[in-house]
Formats: C-alpha cells, sequence, structure tokens
C-alpha cells in the first residue's frame, strides 16, 4: 500500500517537496502524493520576485530540474552598493556564482514547479479548517471553492503554508509567534517597453543586483531579464507616517486602500529620497499601467521565532519554509531556505519509505537536528540586515554588506565591525 503524503501549501517549500518526492519514489506504489492550497493558481500568490541562491540551486540540481525551473530567471554574478547621499558606489561588493543565483518572478516560477509536477494530485481553492493526528493517521478537513466540505486521510502531513500557517496557528499553538519588525517594503515590477531608451533595457537585463542607502529610506534593484527589473524601497514606521501624510494618506491605511493617485505619489516620494542612476525610477513610472496591479505592493515586514521541534508528538506532521522560519527578505533567503527544506525533507522521507522502516519520527527528528541550527542561523542574518540597512537609516552613514556575506561566524564578524563604525 503507498505511503500517503499530503502538502499544505503550493509555494517554493510544497511544490519542491512534491517535485523531490516523485524523484526519490520513482515508484508509482511506493508513495501517494496530494498538494492541498488555498489559491486558484500560481498567479495568486502575492509578491514580485525570488532570489533562488546557491542552497536552493543546488537542491533543485539534486532533484533534476534545475535548468527547467530557473529557465524563466536570469542569473546573478554581483550584488553592488550605492550610498545616494553622496552620490558614489561603495568600494566593496558581493560576486556571486552567475550559475548559482537566479532571480525569478514569483508567479512565473511556481508556475514551472507546478507544471514540472507529474504524479501529485492538487486540490485547488482548498481551505484548511482542522487537522486531527493519530499515532498511524492525520485527518484534514477542508473546504472547497463551492463551500463543502472536503475531507482527506494522511500517513504523513508537510505544512508548508508560509507565514500565517494555518498549522502552526492551530496545531502549534505555543509556537506561534509573529513579530512586526518595524518597517516595510514597496516592491513594484517594472517593465521596460521596446521603445524605450537602450540603458534602461541594459539594466533590465545585466547580472549585477544594487542595494541603495537613501535619506531615510533603502532600496534595492533586482534585473530580472526579458526587459523587466523589481525594486523593494524600504523604510521604518516613522519613515512610512511622514510620507503617508505627505502624499494625504492617514499613517494606518492599508496599501490596498489607497487610491491610485495616491499610491503613485507615495512611490514617487520614495524614490526622491532614495535616487539612484540619474533618478531613473521616478522616470520609469510612467511605465507603470495599472497602479493597482498585484505587481506593485506593500509587504510589512514580520517574522517567526524558529520552530525549534516543528513536528508533533507522533512525528507525522512537520513544519517547513516559512511555516517553521518566517524570515524577512533582508538577506533573499526565504525561497532559497524553503527549497533546501523540502528536498532535504523528501529526501529523508523517501529513504523511510523505501526502506519500510516503522517510526518515521526518527527520520523527522534527524531532519530537525540538523536544519533547526540552519533556520535559527539565518534567521539571525535576516534580523541584522533588518536592524543595519532598513531601520533608523536617519542615522546610518553607509549600507552594511555584513548579512549579506556568507560564513556562519564571518558575517557576524563584518556586520558587528560595521555597526561600531556606522
Amino acid at each position: 500500500m503507498a505511503f500517503r503524503i499530503g502538502i499544505i501549501g503550493a509555494g517554493p517549500a510544497g511544490l519542491v517537496t512534491a517535485l523531490a518526492l516523485e524523484e526519490y519514489c520513482k515508484s508509482h506504489q511506493a508513495v501517494e502524493i496530494t498538494l492541498i492550497d488555498k489559491n486558484q493558481s500560481a498567479f495568486d500568490y502575492p509578491g514580485v520576485e525570488y532570489g533562488i541562491q546557491a542552497r536552493a540551486c543546488l537542491a533543485l540540481k539534486r532533484i533534476g530540474i534545475k535548468e527547467k525551473a530557473l529557465a524563466c530567471g536570469l542569473s546573478t554574478d554581483r550584488i553592488s552598493f550605492f550610498n545616494a547621499r553622496k552620490n558614489k558606489k561603495q568600494r566593496l561588493s558581493i560576486k556571486t556564482n552567475p550559475d548559482l543565483t537566479v532571480t525569478v518572478l514569483r508567479q512565473e516560477f511556481l508556475a514551472e514547479l507546478t507544471n514540472l509536477l507529474s504524479r501529485t494530485k492538487i486540490h485547488r481553492q482548498c481551505t484548511v479548517n482542522s487537522i486531527q493526528a493519530t499515532p498511524e493517521k492525520v485527518h484534514v478537513l477542508c473546504e472547497d471553492a463551492h463551500g463543502k466540505d472536503e475531507s482527506f486521510e494522511f500517513d504523513f502531513l508537510v505544512a508548508a503554508d508560509g507565514v500565517g500557517s494555518i498549522v502552526r496557528k492551530n496545531y502549534f499553538k505555543h509556537q506561534n509567534y509573529i513579530h512586526d519588525r518595524g518597517f516595510s517594503c514597496l516592491y513594484m515590477l517594472i517593465e521596460v517597453p521596446q521603445d524605450a531608451p537602450q540603458y534602461y533595457k541594459k539594466f533590465s537585463n545585466t547580472g549585477e543586483c544594487w542595494i541603495v542607502l537613501g535619506k531615510t529610506t533603502a532600496a534595492t534593484f533586482f534585473p530580472m531579464g526579458k526587459n523587466r527589473f523589481a525594486v523593494g524601497i524600504g523604510f521604518d514606521d516613522q519613515v512610512q507616517a511622514d510620507f503617508w501624510r505627505l502624499a494625504g494618506v492617514p499613517p494606518n491605511q492599508t496599501w490596498a486602500d489607497i487610491d491610485v493617485a495616491q499610491k503613485q505619489k507615495i512611490a514617487e516620494l520614495l524614490a526622491a529620497d532614495c535616487p539612484f542612476q540619474d533618478n531613473m525610477l521616478s522616470k520609469v513610472f510612467r511605465w507603470i499601467p495599472d497602479w493597482n496591479s498585484y505587481k506593485i505592493y506593500l509587504w510589512k515586514m514580520r517574522d517567526t521565532d524558529v520552530s525549534t521541534q516543528p513536528y508533533n508528538e507522533y512525528g507525522n506532521i512537520i513544519m517547513i519554509g516559512d511555516a517553521a522560519h518566517a524570515i524577512m527578505p533582508t538577506i533573499g533567503m526565504g525561497a532559497s531556505l524553503a527549497i533546501e527544506d523540502a528536498e532535504m525533507l523528501a529526501r529523508q522521507l523517501s529513504d523511510h519509505i523505501l526502506r519500510r522502516k516503522v517510526n518515521v519520527k526518527s527520520t523527522i527528528e534527524h531532519y530537525s537536528s540538523l536544519r533547526v541550527p540552519v533556520w535559527e542561523e539565518l534567521v539571525a542574518r535576516s534580523r541584522a540586515g533588518a536592524k543595519l540597512n532598513f531601520i533608523g537609516l536617519g542615522t546610518k552613514s553607509r549600507m552594511s554588506i555584513g548579512p549579506q556575506v556568507p560564513g556562519r561566524k564571518f558575517w557576524r564578524v563584518v556586520a558587528a565591525i560595521e555597526e561600531f563604525i556606522g
């Protein structure tokens, strides 16, 4: 009888878990995979870009899907830093391996991963209402798009349903810590038209990402290829209140409730605070056809404490990705960490299934012992990135490269020196 695995969430963690299980359990009789997701399609997932870094690229390579999965993206070979106050590029930059560092549009990437699935059963527009586990089974009760109840029974359940995880919220209540980190980021996807000056096309298709220090904001520019680039402008809560007031918007008004003219005004104020490449960003706003598009959104920065025991008492439910360790995008590692989580979990689960081991909990305990230290290290880096590069920027003299530096000890040394200096 096939080992029945349920996965909640069709983001990077959920999709890669399913793809890896398909690869590592090629026998149709070994495993039965069911993916449950609340969205109608990959294009319902909010956001603009994912930075797919080395740990994720290697995981996708082990599954055998790296080239196909990342065909929609653009390779990155360098992260550079620019001080807009001095109109000067900072001396140090970070070289990256272009074969293992790729920027992708979120929706395109998720759609590509979905298309690569071959044996997984996908249930879309399916909302999880309750989960009950026994030592033998996990029962999941859902509501479909028509409001009808739908129930599932699994041998093992993977919660890959993000920072607002219904599994963590309801099943791991004692671990449900979500922190507001005091800043937000306005993300925009800029699509450069064919008749635009050649400079903008070149910028959109190069492999150099930029992190820019403004007066009170910080911006990150991600070339996306296909004459597109994404930009995220970060600012703390006090700066947000100031800019919202200048645009005639109440400080607590949500982005969705702001009218189009005021959204554009806010974006122009932020761009003027953080000028780059001859005020390039302000000039390209004329190419944005719809300020209410999903390609423009405000992301309130939140994270969670790492779940140090991301599994239930029976070892047949586990959280991975943002459900276990929601991480801020300050080091661009969220999607990559989730993908690596997924591939490693599928590899160990597959070994358990194919060897017909009895105690799945021991496998999950071993997996968690390997992953939790990695999660804690990268969450610490992301929090350092927020502190150094996005909060209280009026007191900072330069951008910090420390959080972007790889290495469990080296980044801490660099970040500590930069914090002392500036």
